[in-house]
């Protein structure tokens, strides 16, 4: 009887590690802008389950936030403010150790005129 106990020990001691999952954390968004005088970004977050996002905040200067989720793991957020090369936003994820999962894409950019500029130049890039 003694031995099955001591096997049972053993047994969920090894068995336990196995079963942590990922920890929830935040990956933080980085804009390189090729322009100055940005007023708002549009961009896309996507995921394959059965990772998910969580929230989503502005990080630069007097910024803010606005996101739409399509689903757990499929996001839409604007960014409006004063925008510059740096840090962006943080966004709220299931498993920030998988950042290579988490795809990035700028869908519009405007100017604080408020004209549309062309995406190219621009990049969003995941960070810890």
């Amino acid at each position: 009887m003694r031995f099955r106990g001591l096997f049972v020990l053993v047994l969920l001691a090894l068995v336990t590690p196995a079963c942590d999952g990922p920890t929830a954390g935040e990956l933080s968004i980085e804009l390189a802008t090729p322009s100055s005088g940005d007023g708002a970004i549009l961009f896309r977050v996507r995921t394959p389950s059965p990772r998910e996002f969580g929230e989503v905040s502005a990080t630069c200067p007097g910024c803010q936030a606005f996101s739409y989720r399509v689903s757990d793991s499929d996001l839409y957020c604007v960014v409006t403010g004063s925008l510059t090369s740096g840090p962006l936003a943080r966004i709220l994820v299931s498993d920030p150790g998988a950042r290579a999962a988490y795809l990035v894409e700028i869908l519009e950019v405007s100017g604080l005129d408020r004209r549309i500029r062309p995406p190219a130049g621009y990049e969003l890039r995941l960070s810890q």
